[in-house]
């Protein structure tokens, strides 16, 4: 089937599937497509309300970078995900930035269009509430993992999650996943240094939970990755 926002977003797990077609058709065909090269920007921080950004294939990365220059890196987007950080109050300003890694493509809905059509159909206010809901739920569980766990205990949490994101199938032991992020997009997505990102790595090695290699990653133990977290 050909790829469509209607079908990118009724597969989403919110509401969007609840929208009666004749209004989803309607706020879709008022979306236009961004099409983005390696380091273009969506948003970015300081810019006024972006609205939704539906990613329709590559890859963009949401960051924050201090006045030292150093980045730490929000979430990943790829195919398929709504990127919400770009759609903020009237008063308010974007608190990210949101940059392609590589070429890629969006689809973006205006805060104009969005207004307009959830003032013409409750659903779309609904749909949108979730997504924004489960993105804040995201960002808590983001702020929990900085704050409060160690590194080893966030690169155990990741490890987890990759496999749980390749599906039931990686998700249990002795699976082998293929390694598509470095060292240094570890540390700036766990909030760390690269350096502490290879000691972490080391000792969940010799603790015998991980085998990890420049283009693999075996979960040998996931039971022992889970008590660690």
């Amino acid at each position: 089937n050909e790829m469509t926002l209607q079908r990118v977003l009724c597969a989403t797990p919110f509401a969007w599937d609840r929208i009666p077609s004749e209004h989803l058709d309607a706020l879709c065909s008022r979306a236009t497509i961004v099409e983005s090269e390696a380091r273009d920007a969506l948003f970015r921080r300081g810019d006024n309300n972006r609205g939704l950004f539906v990613v329709k294939y590559g890859e963009y990365k949401i960051s924050l970078i201090s006045p030292e220059g150093r980045e730490q890196i929000v979430f990943i987007m790829r195919e398929g995900r709504l990127i919400t950080e770009g759609f903020v109050n009237a008063r308010g300003l974007c608190k990210a930035s949101c940059f392609s890694t590589g070429k890629a493509s969006a689809w973006h809905l205006s805060a104009a269009v969005l207004d307009e059509a959830s003032q013409r159909c409750a659903a779309v206010n609904w749909a949108l509430l979730e997504t924004l809901a489960f993105r804040q739920s995201r960002m808590l569980d983001l702020i929990y993992n900085l704050s409060l766990r160690s590194v080893d205990q966030r690169l155990a949490a990741f490890l987890l999650f990759l496999s749980a994101q390749a599906g039931p199938e990686k998700d249990v032991d002795g699976v082998i996943l293929e390694r598509d992020l470095d060292v240094q997009t570890v540390a700036a997505l766990l909030g760390t240094t690269r350096e502490e990102i290879t000691r972490a790595q080391k000792k969940l090695r010799e603790m015998g939970l991980v085998e990890i290699s420049r283009s693999q990653i075996v979960i040998l133990n996931r039971s022992g990755l889970e008590e660690i977290i």
